[in-house]
């Protein structure tokens, strides 16, 4: 099903553990800056060093070091 990101998230909410979001996203480019939801530190964007086939590894905003990230977590 798709719907708006706002409602999308309220039913997230309403349903934790049941509903998951699924972006229609772009295909990630080396380059790209993406955006996440990381489950320790919230949202965050940066930039994409490589694209692996479930993962992409980014250049943590925060941690300053390259990380790989599910691509469930890309928004």
């Amino acid at each position: 099903m798709e719907f708006t990101d706002a409602q999308g998230l309220k039913l997230k909410e309403r349903a934790p553990g049941r509903v998951r979001i699924l972006a229609g996203l772009a295909p990630v480019m080396v380059g790209a800056v993406v955006t996440w939801d990381s489950p320790l530190f919230g949202i965050l964007s940066g930039p994409v060093l490589e694209v692996l086939d479930t993962s992409v590894t980014i250049f943590h905003p925060l941690t300053a070091v390259p990380c790989t990230i599910p691509n469930g977590w890309l928004r």
